[in-house]
């Protein structure tokens, strides 16, 4: 199964960034607080925590936004995709260790087999998220400020460094703050790119962008993307072996890829040849874990698989060109960026 946006959900993931939040629910400075995505293409609403009471809101409808207590939880929640051609919702959990007096923005995407909804929490001060209409909205986004544990931590504080999980061979060069250093680990993945995970991708996508190569960025944010995909379609990423690949992935996916797409958008041109080299790069060096035997192949060999992987990765770029390329839907595309202050926060140069 491939993943199955919508294009008017494709668009909408440039957006998810784009919430509105609202202020915090709980003065007590214990409390910390829930927040589902709230966009023009995504919902998450909070249903019940630890199989509790379903939270109703006023008249019988499920919120956005919920308090809930320090300690381990698990957060049930519906996800509204708003589509083209009506909504649709899909159920997911999510699973968090809650600290004190934190927010924990919650957003989902699509399961591969299209049936639930992938659920991950990002982690931030109590007043980071509280009040969308603040300046924030205009300063430049120079950072991805995000948590995927266990491979990834963003620094707590300037100047400090984030948390590297990658592998022993490129965690302290991907957790430096230096562009030498960076850029080494690209050159490393460039050299032999063939058992790299798309985690590790991603990661380097991530301090590409901290350390101002944002180019650089999308590119391997589409490379680590579209070998997932392949994996993705070439072994059970549910079976047990990858089960935490397929968290981790799902969660780097709605959270780098609002920033990394909000930033290639300001160029069009530029994004898609991004994407095309991204594409001619996983072909040319298709990931060998796919061929191991320890983990469990789809029906139909696993190299023509891939193939048609790609052939499809293929088609759904030029599905989202074509979408783009109207003029309608560019000039609504444009208006929805400027409408949420995204050319000041990421097409600066």
């Amino acid at each position: 199964m491939h993943f199955k946006y919508s294009y008017a959900f494709f668009i909408g993931v440039v957006l998810l960034f784009a919430d509105s939040i609202g202020n915090a629910l709980a003065a007590d400075d214990m409390v910390s607080i829930l927040a589902g995505k709230n966009t023009k293409d995504l919902r998450v609403l909070i249903r019940n925590i630890d199989g509790g009471e379903v939270l109703w809101a006023k008249n019988y409808t499920l919120d956005t936004q919920a308090s809930i207590q320090p300690g381990p939880h698990q957060v049930s929640v519906m996800c509204e995709f708003r589509h083209s051609w009506g909504n649709e919702l899909l159920p997911g959990n999510v699973s968090l260790q809650v600290e004190a007096n934190k927010t924990y923005v919650l957003s989902g995407i699509a399961s591969t087999d299209g049936k639930t909804c992938v659920v991950a929490a990002s982690q931030s001060g109590p007043s980071e998220h509280a009040n969308p209409t603040s300046s924030k909205k205009s300063e430049h986004v120079t950072e991805i400020d995000i948590d995927v544990r266990p491979y990834y931590e963003a620094a707590r504080a300037p100047g400090e460094h984030p948390t590297v999980a990658v592998g022993a061979k490129f965690n302290d060069l991907l957790s430096s703050n230096k562009q030498e250093d960076i850029v080494a680990v690209r050159d490393l993945i460039s050299a032999e790119p063939q058992l790299i995970t798309p985690m590790t991708l991603m990661v380097l996508s991530i301090r590409l962008y901290d350390v101002g190569l944002r180019d650089e960025a999308v590119f391997w944010y589409y490379v680590a993307k579209d070998r997932y995909i392949t994996l993705s379609d070439v072994v059970e990423v549910r079976s047990p072996a990858l089960a935490q690949v397929e968290d981790a992935v799902s969660s780097f996916f709605a959270f780098v890829g609002p920033v990394i797409n909000s930033y290639a958008f300001c160029d069009i041109s530029k994004q898609q040849g991004a994407q095309d080299k991204a594409i001619d790069w996983v072909e040319k060096n298709p990931y060998q874990a796919v061929f191991l035997d320890q983990l469990t192949a789809k029906p139909g060999d696993r190299r023509d698989n891939l193939k048609a992987s790609v052939a499809v990765i293929r088609g759904n770029n030029k599905k989202a060109r074509e979408y783009i390329s109207n003029p309608k839907n560019l000039q609504q595309f444009n208006k929805d960026r400027s409408d949420n202050n995204v050319p000041a926060q990421y097409c600066w140069k």
